[in-house]
């Protein structure tokens, strides 16, 4: 990966672009890890000194982050080893259980050098360096932020913009340890300081930008008018009889098993819906990355019930308004209210949902939503680990589809290593 660049809850921390052109008037060369079309591609004008570009740390009430020429870093690791990992149980017999595999947290070993032009100056940078790194103290939560940097040096915009191909975010990153100052040189003007800490990210995985799905948003008012139970297609999908039962010697009936308890919260029975489908060709899949995704709903200006966000798998591509096999079924995502004028976001890459409202003098509130799985059943976040087509519902009752009703579904690529 290219170390040229770290972005840490919307805070520039490294831009090894920015710090190699502040430093080179002072006689100080860089050469190694730079990237000519990173100010192109993060929308900078072409880098000048602190004060001109009122670089991140650059605070007109400290007279010494004037001195502070920025970070470089060559030495981001953490991002090339995959955190997957088993545990497998010995058996009796010979062998073992290997077990399921999962990815453990994933630690971020960093170290950059800081440049300034005085003491001050680098004194400064390291308290800015140690704030910026510490997070929002106003946020009050221990979900971490957002991480972003790029597999490799990004290539110029083009005439629609750049694209984003080398973009890589990382969810729920903190410190894990803080600043640690290993050696101070000096260059004439330059002083430098070799600096390292860690960084820690509670989601192991390393997503990219979003996939193109055709629409951006889709109007739900346009749906398709349909009288049904949703939780029907489960019971139309039964599992194969087993072919070795031998008629003549049953296997004794189980107990029965008591009924899976469902809140009184969960709406049931047979409705007037409007559903929206949404078709993603198996030909925009990449074909080594796992894909995740982001729902979006607006109910816009009613309050909207009894919504529900389907996932199909559709390895043949076919037309999903065609019958679809009930079989083929992935996923629910069942919320029993949206109030209006509200936004549902249901993110996969952080396993996170909310409902954010926007309130009278006091800004935005956010909630999390009365969510449920297929069934009433608890709700799990869905993953498409196979490359093939994808069809989505979107089910809503019909008597509370505002005409501005809306729906965005996103599918991120991610993978475990860079």
């Amino acid at each position: 990966m290219w170390p040229g660049y770290l972005n840490l809850a919307c805070a520039e921390i490294i831009n090894n672009e920015r710090a190699a052109t502040y430093v080179q008037p002072y006689g100080v060369t860089i050469n190694c890890d730079r990237c000519a079309g990173l100010p192109e591609v993060l929308g900078h004008d072409p880098y000048t000194s602190p004060v001109a570009d009122d670089a991140p740390w650059y605070d007109p009430v400290r007279g010494a982050s004037a001195d502070f020429l920025g970070a470089f870093s060559s030495s981001i690791d953490g991002l090339s080893a995959s955190p997957a990992a088993r545990d497998p149980l010995p058996l009796v017999r010979d062998g073992s259980s290997i077990g399921p595999l999962r990815r453990e947290h994933r630690e971020i070993p960093v170290t950059v050098r800081l440049f300034a032009l005085s003491e001050c100056g680098l004194s400064y940078g390291l308290e800015w360096l140690s704030r910026s790194l510490s997070g929002d103290p106003c946020g009050g939560n221990c979900t971490g932020a957002e991480m972003t940097l790029f597999a490799c040096c990004p290539g110029s915009g083009t005439d629609t913009g750049y694209d984003g191909a080398e973009l890589r975010y990382l969810y729920d990153v903190g410190l894990l340890q803080g600043l640690t100052v290993s050696e101070r040189i000096y260059w004439g003007e330059v002083v430098e300081a070799v600096v390292s800490f860690t960084l820690v990210a509670g989601n192991p995985w390393i997503y990219g930008q979003a996939l193109p799905t055709g629409d951006d948003w889709v109007a739900l008012s346009q749906g398709t008018e349909t009288r049904a139970d949703p939780d029907q297609v489960y019971q139309r999908c039964l599992p194969p009889t087993p072919c070795a039962t031998d008629d003549q010697c049953p296997r004794p009936p189980l107990p029965p098993r008591p009924p899976r308890p469902v809140s009184p919260c969960y709406p049931k029975g047979v409705g007037d819906f409007l559903v929206t489908r949404i078709r993603v060709a198996s030909e925009d899949y990449p074909l080594w990355s796992e894909l995740v995704p982001v729902v979006e709903i607006e109910p816009g200006s009613a309050d909207m019930r009894r919504l529900l966000v389907r996932f199909w798998s559709n390895p043949q591509n076919e037309d999903c308004a065609q019958e679809l096999d009930p079989c083929d079924a992935c996923g629910d995502l069942n919320v029993t209210y949206l109030p209006a004028n509200s936004l549902l976001t249901m993110d996969g890459r952080v396993s996170r949902s909310s409902i954010e409202c926007e309130t009278e003098g006091v800004g935005i509130a956010v909630s999390a939503p009365n969510a449920f799985g297929p069934q009433g059943g608890l709700f799990t976040y869905p993953y498409f680990p196979c490359p093939g087509g994808l069809c989505v519902e979107v089910w809503a009752r019909a008597d509370t589809v505002a005409d501005d009703a809306r729906a965005r579904i996103t599918l991120i690529p991610r993978s475990d290593v860079m």
